[in-house]
């Protein structure tokens, strides 16, 4: 899971309730990187 985000708020930036920080998002995008996600697909993990 990304580090700093809780359910809740990953929840809101998915529903567009709020923006991640630039900070969150740099750490979103290096996550997905490492991970070989690609963050525009979404996806849907159930």
């Amino acid at each position: 899971m990304l580090q700093g985000g809780s359910f809740a708020t990953i929840n809101r930036w998915e529903n567009g309730k709020t923006s991640l920080s630039r900070l969150a998002r740099k750490q979103f995008e290096q996550f997905c990187e490492e991970k070989g996600i690609d963050p525009a697909e979404g996806g849907d993990n159930q």
